[in-house]
């Protein structure tokens, strides 16, 4: 089961974080906060994939609000490499890690629901549908999982909204077998009684995962993670711990198998954990010591370049534990199950669609996308064109495994590989010229 990390920024082509994620967490899963107070509202006529992706390619991930020392003065330009949340995906690809995005850490900023259009949760449910498809599709990945927001009881005292919250989210993102989702995400010993019990009781129970923060003294060897796991049993929850820290109890690195506070994770039965990278230092002090951060600007006064680790903490003794620790526990992957479709729906209530359109709008729409010429005529030059896409997705191993026929796999990973023709394609509807 994969061990993973959070609060962590890298430059995703940078081979030196790549190597310390890859030696120290293999597999991994790495939880990327989405700030949705941050999103932009999405302009009317531009289509959801288009907008999708313009938030993935051009937002902060959400570690700007979580600065430590060294980021303090750092400004976001856009720039590839500097944290976008796109460039936190590239990460995961170049890791073969999970990403696990929270979507909303709303105790920093309370506004989003203001920001947000009325139906805030058709808003929502929306955007998880598409971000499955782009995750999928555009980026490639065959896993993925989001988390509903991070502690919402600071945000969220209203169980009852949150839970109405968490399922329009769910219900957009299960897409597919393997895209997963978290809820819950508060503090351990305050969760239980506030969130925990009445979710559960809200059938039916649309998440996969239960998770739980388990970072302070007064949360460790209470119980607290032994207590979930029993009132999760029947819900069809897993418990998962998206935010780990040992606190400084180490034990003996793992000598005579005392791992110090990371027992609780073995002994509990625990299939997910993302440990903790304590990056707010003025905050939290320096309990959190199994950091390692990297430095974003040259400092040539002390001979760190852009990239470097920052001379803070994690010391030689505390990785080695880490890593002995995560592949004798957790080196296994979750199990990549047969991916079950369930587009039907949403492919049928598109315009698009081919055999009942007379004036072929998705047969042009294909041929658009593939560089052929848009006389909506399906022959042999689309037939084959077809065929070449959906092999060079792996789409014939999948849902549409009759190659040349494009059903709502193949439609899906179109809209999500060309949404500026996707948008052309409507805008074309409209003015009657397709």
């Amino acid at each position: 089961m994969p061990s993973g990390m959070c609060w962590f920024t890298t430059q995703p082509n940078n081979k030196k974080h790549n190597d310390f994620i890859s030696d120290i967490y293999n597999p991994a899963i790495h939880r990327i906060f989405i700030d949705i107070a941050d999103f932009p509202l999405k302009p009317v006529k531009q289509s959801w994939p288009l907008y999708v992706e313009n938030v993935i390619n051009n937002l902060p991930d959400g570690l700007r609000y979580w600065e430590n020392d060294e980021r303090q003065n750092h400004v976001f330009n856009g720039t590839p490499g500097e944290g976008s949340t796109k460039d936190m995906l590239i990460m995961c690809k170049n890791t073969g890690a999970i990403p696990l995005l929270c979507l909303g850490h709303a105790e920093e900023r309370t506004s989003w629901l203001s920001r947000n259009p009325v139906n805030h949760l058709e808003y929502l449910e929306n955007f998880c549908r598409q971000l499955a498809f782009y995750l999928r599709f555009k980026m490639g990945f065959l896993q993925a999982h989001i988390e509903v927001f991070n502690e919402p009881q600071k945000s969220m005292p209203d169980v009852s909204h949150y839970i109405k919250v968490y399922k329009a989210m769910a219900k957009g993102f299960k897409q597919f077998k393997n895209f997963k989702v978290h809820i819950g995400s508060n503090d351990i010993e305050i969760d239980i009684n506030q969130y925990l019990i009445p979710i559960i009781k809200d059938k039916p129970v649309l998440a996969d995962y239960y998770a739980t923060h388990v970072l302070w003294p007064r949360q460790h060897n209470q119980g607290y993670i032994a207590k979930v796991n029993e009132l999760l049993k029947g819900s069809g929850l897993t418990q998962s711990v998206t935010e780990f820290s040992p606190n400084g109890n180490w034990g003996k690195f793992g000598i005579d198998n005392d791992w110090g506070a990371f027992n609780e994770l073995v002994n509990n039965g625990i299939e997910i954990y993302c440990l903790l990278f304590g990056i707010r230092r003025d905050f939290f002090g320096d309990v959190f010591d199994e950091i390692r951060v990297f430095t974003r600007e040259p400092r040539p006064q002390i001979g760190l370049m852009s990239g470097d680790w920052l001379p803070v903490g994690f010391a030689y003794n505390k990785y080695i534990a880490l890593k002995n620790f995560n592949r004798k526990y957790y080196n296994k992957k979750l199990p990549l199950e047969w991916e079950t479709i369930m587009l039907e729906k949403y492919y049928y209530r598109l315009k698009a669609t081919f055999n009942r359109d007379p004036n072929k709008v998705g047969v042009k729409f294909i041929q658009s996308c593939l560089g052929l010429v848009t006389d909506g005529d399906f022959g042999l030059k689309t037939d084959g064109a077809v065929k070449a896409y959906q092999i060079s997705k792996g789409l014939n191993n999948f849902g549409d495994k009759d190659l040349g026929i494009v059903g709502p796999l193949t439609f899906t990973a179109l809209i999500a590989d060309f949404p500026r023709l996707y948008d052309e394609m409507n805008y074309r509807v409209q003015i009657g010229e397709w």
